[in-house]
This record gives structure tokens, sequence and C-alpha cells, in this order.
């Protein structure tokens, strides 16, 4: 036994940190998963040794031996690496259930994972409140949006899946319809591409807004207005040249006048 002992697995868990629970709950499952023995962590994977009705341990057939043996060292690899990762203040928590690899997650996802499902019922309500307004430039406002997105996704529970690609263009879009106007608009847009806006990823959605963003700030054709100061020495000279010519016609058609016979 002690030869297989020496062969136990020893890994190394994400540091715990409060504020970042979810994180800790990701990769941990992602590690022990890796190794094996994620149901041992997690609870799903019991004890394997046979027991009596009163729940005390009793002999092992011999064809379950093995199985109740590698039980056994991954779970110690598991509980081991689990309160190794866990700074002092949460250890002084687990003094009743440190033996209990299930207990102590379960505790973690009691006292952490309920904020982060505050924080999903926030986040979800700050994107669906969100409006693209005129003082915020385009890059600034999906670089917004991209934050908002990555808060719904990040504090959702693990049972839910990242809000679908099509999904977020539609909720994008419908952030710029701040007024009828701009609703009908964008309306338009949605329309004219039809089936192809379910097959566009965000970054081609992206592009195409920041194109149109780009097109509506270019300014008008300037038109040149005779009363504007800048205009006022063309006008000058060109009411000087009409009146030189007009005075030399007067002179032209005196001279002719003169020339006349009984003139």
């Amino acid at each position: 036994m002690a030869e297989h002992t020496a062969q136990i697995k020893k890994i190394t868990l994400r540091d715990f940190k409060p504020d970042e629970f979810k994180i800790w709950e990701v990769t941990t499952k992602a590690m022990l998963k890796l190794h094996k023995i994620l149901g041992i962590g997690d609870g799903s994977d019991p004890d394997s040794t046979p027991r009596n009705h009163n729940d005390t341990p009793c002999a092992i057939p011999p064809a379950l031996r093995a199985r109740v043996s590698k039980w056994q060292d991954d779970y110690k690899c598991a509980r081991e690496a689990m309160i190794r990762c866990l700074p002092n203040a949460e250890l002084l928590k687990l003094v009743n259930i440190q033996d209990d690899t299930a207990a102590i997650w379960r505790r973690l996802r009691d006292e952490y994972g309920r904020s982060s499902n505050f924080k999903y019922v926030r986040a979800s309500n700050d994107l669906a409140l969100l409006k693209k307004d005129e003082k915020t430039s385009i890059n600034d406002y999906i670089n917004r949006f991209e934050q908002f997105i990555y808060e719904v996704n990040y504090n959702k529970s693990m049972n839910m899946f990242n809000l679908a690609e099509s999904v977020v263009i539609l909720i994008f879009l419908y952030t710029f319809m701040t007024n009828k106007v701009s609703a009908e608009k964008w309306e338009t847009f949605i329309n004219a591409k039809g089936p192809q806006l379910e097959q566009m990823t965000t970054q081609q959605l992206y592009a195409e807004v920041r194109v149109n963003a780009a097109r509506n700030k270019q300014p008008p054709e300037k038109h040149v207005d005779i009363t504007a100061p800048e205009a006022k020495p063309l006008t000058t000279e060109l009411q000087q040249a009409v009146k030189a010519l007009n005075v030399r016609l007067d002179e032209r058609n005196n001279d002719r006048n003169k020339s006349k016979p009984g003139k």
C-alpha cells in the first residue's frame, strides 16, 4: 500500500480570491477534469467503499479493492489541492468540513457564487438600458458595449450559455435606436441585411458601423455665400469688371453714332 501511496498525484490549483470566485471555479473545474478527479472534487463521484446499514465501512470485496484504493488516493489529491489554494482567512472557516472537498466547494459557492448572480442581474439590466449618445465616439462606445457583454457572460450561472453572437449583434443595433428616426434607419439596415445578419460576426458589424459613422461625419459640400466675408473680394472684383465692360460698350456705341451721316 505504501508503494501505491507514493504514486498520489500533486496538482496545483489557481489561488482562491473572493472577488474572483468565478474565475477560480472555472479554472478549478478544468484542472480537476484534466486529472480525471472532477467528480471527486464536486461530489458527483462519491466514495465507493461498501458500508453497513449504519453507514460504517464494511469489508471490501477483492473485486472492488483496486477501485476503492484509487478513489481514496484521488480524493487525497483533490482535497490537498483544494486546501492548498485557499488563503488562511478561508481555511479558518473550514474547521468542520475540512475533510470533505465537495462541502468545501459548496461553502465557497454559497458565499461567493451568489454575489456573481447579483452581478449578472445588474449587468443584464445595464445592458438592456444601454443607448448610444452623440457625445461618445463610436470606438469608445464599442469598447463600452463589449465590456457590458463580458460582464453578462462572465457572471452568468455555470449552467447557462454565453450570449449567442447573433443575439449580441441585435442587441448592439438596438442600442442605436434612440428615437423614431434612428429606429427606422436601423430597422431598414436589419431588413436589408436579412439572413446575412445571422452570418455576420460582431467584428464585421463593428466595421460597418464605423464606416457609417465616418460617412455621417463628413461635412456637406461647401457653397460660396456672396454675403460671407471671404466672398466679398471676389464679388467686388467681379462688379468692377462688369462696370468697366459696360463703360467700354457705351463708348463704342457713342463712337458709332458720331460716325453716322447727319450726326
